[in-house]
């Protein structure tokens, strides 16, 4: 990397080779090997833990010093080599002594380093000895010449003597000229409550001995001739320029009609997150350094400035005819990568607006959309605003809010402070989650990139109530707020398909979720202002969360206070399972015994390493007399292995039920005679159309039954028992349970030739509740029946399917938005469908089209039971030389595949052809005998694939040991579950016959 200061002081350039980081990164691996008994002994020391830094307060391993980002890598390492002698001698700064402004901004200490001669020494602290205070921008882009400049003025406060600086600052950035002074402060300027900007003169000039350019750090170290004073503020002024390329993701450039005359028919914005706010102007690149930004905006006439705040003036530059210059308002302190500029001609954008009760205006400029859309999307924002101003006790925190639709957006929307970037999949629902991180992100943000998954799952919990409120449907990325335990589940089934962000996201919605019920509704609430009030315009760590819920909870009696929320968050957020909580009851003893376990889904594996874990789990307990009687039930917290309470028994009534209101993300089982307890009350309530129950606890209770009885945790006759209400149940959600669960059981049985008998089950069932459902016009008819017949779809059942036909041959032709069930089911039992289906795969793949539908229609084909059809269909996949799908095709299709016979069989035969298309894919094929291994669930299967095994072991490679290792997963899998298959047979016979 080359940077371009001005040639009045020296530069220099700094590469850092891959052979260094290969040996900086073996360095600290060894170094993990000292890291807790250093982090122990800085404890000891009695340092506190406010004034270390963040690596020094956590057990650093071998895994978790490789995965930290290389910058940090390199800095740590250089760090700990020179400073272990003065280790225990480390201080804060005593922010007292800085001005009452920094204090103000700064409320968390800053941790900093011993004084030292090294300038080495110093430039690796150099970071913790500057804190800024206000940016002044003046952004100006020359689209024609494809370049941007900027005029860029940093106030800064020095913490702790230093002679460098270190900005960060992108490798295409040229810096034309650089000039540091130091300030003396004359009056405070009252105008504005976040203007904090002194009038100043400068005092005098700094020399720049040289600066050093290091290309993987993106930074920028300007080395000074004198130190920088403690608590003397400086001006940074800084002119460079860049060019507009498209490797450049801080730029958000379009044009969108190359021909116009006047060239106005682009637009241009910055996108500064993700790192990119280095790419567009020189920062110091760290949400602890929050700072207040004057923007101006240098662009042509007829074209219109939008920045974070509102526009002040608009200036004519005479000595720039044809440009003009956009002043902005000052904004309140924030994270540079929150800042947001946009530049776009108003006349070829449409504009809707809206404003709020408090007088807040929410402005939508289209492009490429439907303007009733937008309006509705933005009268939809505006409507929320009140309800969340409420809820959070803060108002909205940004003068305004401007929202700009545009139609080539990557992402669904990208949020900033005062504006939010929206693409064409928006919807009014999905608005709520950037709005709401207007507050969490933008008003308090989270210290480090690693905790930022706080504000995101506070955003996403409280558009959940706020869509409640609005009365629409949960779709704001919160719909599994539902049922806690089985979204977790849901969660775990699709982890390898997510990010492990995204993953940890929506985990930490639904702990929010516990606490909201485990504390109170109005506790927690109050913790939530608490937090947002604290760190207002500021920087959090995530014990800050649960110090604000805990004071407030405490504070209100509603925990008790040898419980805290930051212990409970410990285990329930760090683990991938679930806890198995069984009830049962002692009448002679008058005790209620409460037990906790791991639940175990899916044999064996889920249980190991897992056995010790112990959860702080809050269990919301009611009977059948407090529902009788509207007596609101009892909260228990689960902090052992057991816990055995006294309680009146007898005066529970029949039963008595576990998270009712299905708060935690835990099942629950009970003693054999609560289970007949609960199905023979659920039938009679049916009977009479008068549930005690709720909706949502019956869903639960449906659900619990039958992820335990699959699981090996509940005969199979309580679960099919706790089914039969389901003839009289009326409600939607519970009948959403039912589908859930009916497709999971369903799953298990493939290949094991009991799921005929099931599907006639459940067709005995589901058909009188689907015709008689069809012949009422209600809105809970019409969804039960849309249920009932996604299902019966499945199952086969033949008045069904008639519809579904008419409805697969429509899809065939314009792919609009059809039931999964609906072409599942087709394909299955409609041979003539199973080959037009096929048919229209090959003619999408011969043309290279719609890839999602191609893939969808793949996995459907493969569901068919018949040995011919999944042949040719593997076949096709596999070894047709003048056919090739994509890897994500075949590994979304091959689990698919049922007959586990069929499977071998294919391989078997066609091994040779196989075996040479994948020999440069081991992965590939890894995959193909892995799935070959999972689809055995008999004794016959295990004995086919061990078979399969010890004919082609030479053959195998590497892949051997894999496949043996499958081998015994599926034998130990089939042990468990197989034989609990002719039980379930046999009381299938029984309901049948």
């Amino acid at each position: 990397m080359t940077g371009s200061p001005s040639s009045s002081f020296p530069s220099v350039s700094v590469k850092v080779p891959a052979m260094n980081i290969a040996i900086f990164a073996f360095a600290f691996y060894c170094i993990s090997a000292f890291a807790l008994p250093m982090q122990k002994q800085i404890q000891r020391s009695g340092a506190s833990a406010g004034c270390i830094s963040k690596y020094y307060n956590k057990d650093l391993g071998p895994l978790e010093i490789l995965m930290m980002p290389l910058g940090e890598k390199l800095w740590l390492r250089a760090w700990l080599g020179m400073h272990m002698s003065n280790l225990l001698h480390m201080e804060g700064v005593d922010l007292a002594e800085v001005t009452q402004t920094e204090t103000d901004r700064y409320k968390r200490s800053i941790p900093q380093m011993p004084d030292t001669e090294n300038e080495s020494k110093t430039r690796k602290n150099a970071l913790e000895y500057i804190a800024p205070y206000s940016y002044h921008l003046t952004f100006m882009p020359k689209v024609e010449e494809a370049t941007f400049h900027g005029i860029l003025q940093i106030n800064i406060t020095c913490l702790h003597p230093t002679n460098s600086i270190i900005l960060h600052a992108d490798s295409n950035m040229k810096l034309d000229e650089l000039t540091i002074k130091r300030l003396s402060s004359v009056n405070v300027s009252d105008r504005d409550p976040f203007h904090n900007e002194h009038e100043r003169r400068a005092q005098e000039h700094l020399e720049i001995s040289k600066i050093v350019w290091t290309e993987i750090l993106s930074n920028c170290e300007i080395f000074l001739q004198d130190s920088l004073v403690k608590s003397a503020q400086y001006q940074i002024d800084i002119k460079y320029h860049s060019p507009i390329i498209k490797e450049n993701e801080g730029i958000i450039f379009h044009r969108y009609s190359p021909d116009d005359p006047e060239k106005r028919s682009w637009f241009l914005g910055t996108n500064l997150k993700h790192g990119n706010v280095i790419k567009i102007f020189p920062c110091f690149h760290a949400s602890k350094y929050k700072a207040t930004f004057k923007i101006k905006v240098i662009h042509p006439a007829g074209m219109a400035a939008i920045s974070s705040s509102p526009l002040l003036i608009l200036e004519q530059m005479s000595e720039m005819p044809g440009w003009v210059r956009s002043h902005f308002k000052v904004t309140p302190p924030m994270d540079p990568s929150s800042l947001s500029i946009f530049i776009l001609n108003s006349f070829h954008f449409d504009q809707v607006s809206a404003t709020t009760d408090g007088g807040i205006i929410i402005q939508g400029f289209i492009r490429g959309f439907s303007t009733p859309v937008v309006q509705d999307t933005i009268e939809y924002m505006t409507a929320a605003v009140p309800f969340l101003e409420q809820r959070l006790g803060v108002s909205f925190p940004a003068p305004q809010l401007n929202v700009i639709f545009l139609p080539n957006m990557t992402h669904t929307a990208v949020d900033f402070w005062g504006m939010i970037l929206a693409g064409t999949e928006v919807t009014p629902v999905g608005m709520l989650v950037y709005l709401l991180k207007q507050w969490f992100g933008h008003f308090v943000t989270a210290e480090n990139i690693n905790e930022e998954y706080v504000t995101t799952s506070l955003a996403h919990y409280y558009s959940y109530f706020c869509s409640l409120d609005l009365q629409e449907s949960c779709e704001a990325g919160s719909n599994h707020m539902f049922a806690s335990h089985a979204d977790f589940v849901s969660l775990l089934d699709v982890k390898d398909r997510m990010t492990a962000q995204e993953f940890r996201d929506q985990k930490m919605v639904l702990f929010l979720r516990m606490l909201n019920f485990s504390l109170s509704e109005q506790s927690f609430q109050r913790g939530i202002q608490v937090f947002l009030k604290y760190r207002s315009y500021s920087t959090f760590v995530e014990e800050d969360l649960w110090d604000a819920l805990d004071i407030q909870a405490w504070s209100d009696g509603t925990l008790d206070r040898t419980i805290s929320t930051k212990d409970i968050s410990v285990v329930w957020l760090s683990q991938d399972v679930l806890p198995l909580v069984t009830i049962s009851t002692d009448t002679e003893n008058k005790t209620l015994r409460i037990e906790q376990e791991v639940f175990v889904r899916h044999w064996p594996y889920t249980i190991r390493g897992h056995k010790n874990i112990m959860w702080q789990i809050p269990i919301p307990f009611t009977t059948q007399n407090n529902l009788m009687d509207g007596k609101p039930g009892s909260l228990y917290w689960l902090k052992e292995k057991q816990n055995v309470i006294e309680e009146d028994v007898d005066a529970f009534g029949d039963y008595f039920i576990g998270n009712y209101n299905n708060i935690g993300m835990y099942i629950v089982s009970y003693d054999e005679s609560n289970w007949k307890a609960l199905s023979e009350s659920l039938l009679h309530d049916g009977e009479i159309q008068h549930f005690a129950i709720p909706a949502k606890t019956r869903a639960n209770l449906l659900r619990n039954a039958w992820y335990l009885a699959v699981s090996g945790h509940l005969d199979f006759k309580l679960a099919l028992n706790m089914t039969l209400f389901l003839k009289y149940e009326n409600d939607p959600s519970v009948w959403k349970t039912f589908a859930e669960v009916y497709f999971m059981v369903a799953w298990k049985l493939i290949g094991t030739g009991v799921e005929i008998k099931y599907d006639r089950f459940i067709g005995d069932l589901l058909i009188p509740i689907y015709e008689k459902a069809k012949q009422n016009i209600s809105r809970n008819a019409k969804e039960i029946q849309a249920l009932a017949y996604y299902v019966l779809c499945k199952a086969g059942y033949e008045p069904a399917m008639v519809d579904a036909r008419l409805e697969f041959d429509q899809w065939l032709k314009a792919h609009q938005e059809i039931n999964h069930g609906v072409v599942g089911g087709v394909l299955r039992w409609i041979e003539e469908d199973w080959e037009r289906g096929l048919e229209h795969v090959l003619h999408l793949l011969e043309e290279r089209k719609l890839p999602k539908v191609r893939s969808f229609l793949l996995s459907q084909l493969a569901g068919s039971p018949h040995q011919e059809k999944t042949e040719r269909l593997l076949s096709v996949l596999l070894t047709d030389p003048n056919r090739v799908f994509t890897k994500a095709e075949i590994m979304n299709v091959l689990p698919a595949v049922s007959s586990c016979r069929t499977f071998l069989e294919f391989l078997t035969s066609e091994w040779e052809a196989i075996k040479e298309r994948y020999a440069s894919e081991p992965n590939m094929w890894q995959y193909i005998l892995e799935q070959a291994a999972t689809k055995c669930k008999t004794p016959d299967g295990v004995e086919r694939i061990e078979e399969f095994y010890k004919t082609h072991q030479n053959d195998l490679g590497i892949s051997g040991n894999s496949l043996k290792h499958d081998i015994e997963i599926a034998r130990r899998k089939m042990e468990v579950v197989y034989y609990q298959i002719p039980e379930f047979e046999e009381v299938l016979n029984q309901f049948l016959g």
